[in-house]
């Protein structure tokens, strides 16, 4: 299951959970406290940790206790924990998938409310207790002031790595911990890109848009282990160890790679962009139970809305909604993601939707080619990359890439987007060209027919080389026949890569238009 930011997030505020939504939205001070004091280490006592005899074990989240657990069985112990938390489930349960993990479904018969949104029903509610966030790291009662040290001076460099962090830290307590049952509800492994060994990544992604965004990906979550998730498990051990707790402090400081890749994906997958008033203030976190509802563009039946309200001691609930669509007993119940295309949903959540119209009509996709310098180390740029680059940014223009549509305009380079325009323009441009772009930040959209012709070469060079890399992958894996989660999304989307690719060159042989 993954959960990502919403399409139109919403806050409500109610007087009572009985009554229509108020217009008046109250500031919830309180919002996401979590009532750790109260629940104390018996939520815990459905974790796995008194299994994992090893240190090796709970620094590859892959290969824990809780690696080998069933679907069903995790989804029962997301739905005991959260209901120790006063979680509610009037019209919806949680339970295993035909081949995509936990997922939320309708149980007719229940007690729906339905006062708060008329007429549409609210299938489950989470409160702002139970949601995994940068706040909820601070409210720990050994480690929080820690954590608001680390967010104060730097090293950690904001609240999502903050809240990846206390996932690792969490994890790593066991059955000591408060969150351990959601801990252990979780995943072990993702199929995003960024689970791919180097190897996988080269032979299955090679010559597409996601493996260059891989590389980059693999190189910023190595750097912010070595610089930031390293120094703060490291600060957050000597706070355990000033505490008593030997055992946490030593674990602490054994926090691996693969731990904050878990929890980097576990973060990105799952965590909403929550609206806690109507002044637009957002707090982004995890609400456990409604990060498991799957996405559906097409199938989309529910929504989630923010409720504040001031009969309950933890502030409000987030609720998950039916939209209006018919929902009958076992219906699967979705969420639309957003305006993700498929591409980033796959880079992100490791999917390619089956019943998404934008891989077969590039709705929603775009085709990034990255500049001919892009790899180069600046120390080693020339003074014409040097002079390029300068030009971009006098423009305001991206300095690395340029970004196209995924099916190439009707009439060529002039249908294209101004700042495709400018951007190759600059890339093509020659020595009397450039000294006048790195003297002026002024330019016009119109194309001559010269750089016309040289962004037409430049172009069909450049898909050329990367059509020919994704031939090559495609060739060494025409023998395979996995049948995984992963090798199916990766199939579907080298497909709509190459549907794109196909369609470019073909429009490029027409050297009228480019």
């Amino acid at each position: 299951m993954r959960t990502a930011w919403p399409h139109t997030p919403v806050h409500r505020s109610i007087a009572t959970t009985s009554a229509p939504a108020s217009t008046k939205t109250k500031t919830n001070a309180n919002l996401m406290v979590p009532l750790i004091g109260t629940l104390g280490v018996g939520l815990g006592a459905y974790t796995a940790y008194s299994t994992l005899k090893t240190d090796d074990n709970l620094g590859n989240p892959s290969k824990d206790a809780c690696a080998s657990d069933d679907d069903d069985r995790r989804a029962r112990r997301l739905r005991r924990w959260a209901e120790a938390l006063s979680a509610e489930f009037p019209a919806a349960d949680v339970r295993g998938t035909k081949g995509a993990g936990v997922g939320v479904f309708y149980v007719d018969g229940s007690e729906g409310k339905r006062g708060w949104f008329r007429k549409n029903r609210v299938l489950m509610t989470s409160p702002d207790a139970a949601v995994v966030s940068a706040r909820t790291a601070t409210m720990d009662p050994k480690l929080g002031e820690k954590y608001a040290d680390l967010m104060r001076d730097g090293t950690l460099p904001d609240e999502r790595v903050a809240a990846m962090v206390f996932l690792m830290v969490e994890r790593r307590k066991g059955e000591a911990s408060a969150w351990g049952g959601y801990i252990d509800a979780l995943p072990r492994s993702y199929d995003a890109p960024l689970s791919l060994s180097d190897v996988e990544l080269e032979r299955e992604l090679k010559g597409t848009n996601v493996y260059d965004a891989a590389v980059a990906q693999r190189a910023k979550v190595r750097e912010m282990f070595d610089e930031n998730v390293r120094p703060a498990m490291r600060g957050l051990s000597e706070v355990a160890a000033a505490s008593g707790d030997a055992k946490l402090a030593t674990s602490l400081n054994n926090a691996t790679i693969d731990e904050f890749k878990w929890a980097f994906q576990t973060f990105w997958t799952r965590a909403l962009a929550i609206p806690v008033n109507d002044t637009g203030e957002v707090v982004e976190g995890i609400v456990p139970g409604i990060d498991m509802v799957n996405h559906s563009r097409t199938k989309a039946n529910a929504r989630w809305e923010h409720v504040d309200d001031n009969t309950r001691p933890d502030g409000g609930v987030i609720a998950l909604v039916s939209n209006g669509k018919k929902l009958g007993h076992g219906d699967e119940i979705f969420i639309d993601y957003g305006e993700s295309s498929s591409e980033a949903l796959f880079f992100t959540h490791g999917f390619v939707p089956e019943d998404d119209d934008t891989v077969s009509d590039g709705k929603g996709e775009h085709l990034v080619l990255y500049a001919p310098w892009s790899n180069e180390p600046a120390s080693e740029r020339s003074e014409d990359v040097a002079r390029r680059i300068e030009a971009l940014r006098l423009r305001n223009l991206p300095t690395n890439r340029v970004v196209l549509p995924a099916r190439p305009p009707k009439r060529g380079i002039r249908d294209l987007e101004v700042e495709a325009k400018e951007t190759l323009k600059v890339w093509v441009a020659d020595a009397f060209a450039l000294d006048n772009a790195t003297s002026s930040s002024s330019s016009s959209s119109a194309v001559d027919d010269r750089s016309r012709v040289r962004i037409g070469d430049v172009l069909r060079a450049a898909l050329g080389s990367k059509s020919a890399s994704l031939r090559d992958t495609e060739r060494t894996e025409e023998s395979q026949t996995d049948a995984t989660n992963r090798s199916i999304a990766i199939r579907r989307y080298r497909s709509s890569v190459r549907s794109t690719y196909d369609a470019w060159l073909d429009a490029l042989a027409d050297r009228r238009k480019w």
